[in-house]
């Protein structure tokens, strides 16, 4: 479903495209013709995307926890990884400590 829904959304652009030439569409639409190097251009990133999006599937899951255990969005939260049962704890120990800290 997902290939029917993406090749569906690749055709209405290209569709969109070919009927900015015309100058009825083109008004209704509010856009104009490109040239076939942007639209080259356009394709590029478009597959270099989905191939970087399956690239991503087969990367080990632990590379994304180990960023999230060294990028810590979230000050007020302390979490321990474990990454063993691939779930996170609250680390009460640094809790505490800084409750401490800030009263």
């Amino acid at each position: 479903m997902f290939w029917v829904v993406i090749l569906f959304e690749f055709w209405l652009t290209h569709f969109m495209l070919i009927l900015s030439g015309n100058e009825v569409f083109s008004a209704i639409f509010g856009m104009t013709p490109l040239p076939s190097q942007m639209i080259m251009v356009g394709l590029g990133f478009g597959v270099i995307g989905l191939v970087i999006n399956v690239a991503i599937k087969f990367l080990p899951m632990k590379i994304f926890q180990y960023i999230c255990i060294r990028v810590n969005l979230e000050k007020n939260h302390y979490l321990k990884a474990d990454l063993k049962n691939n779930c996170y704890c609250v680390d009460e120990t640094q809790e505490k400590a800084a409750n401490t800290s800030l009263s």
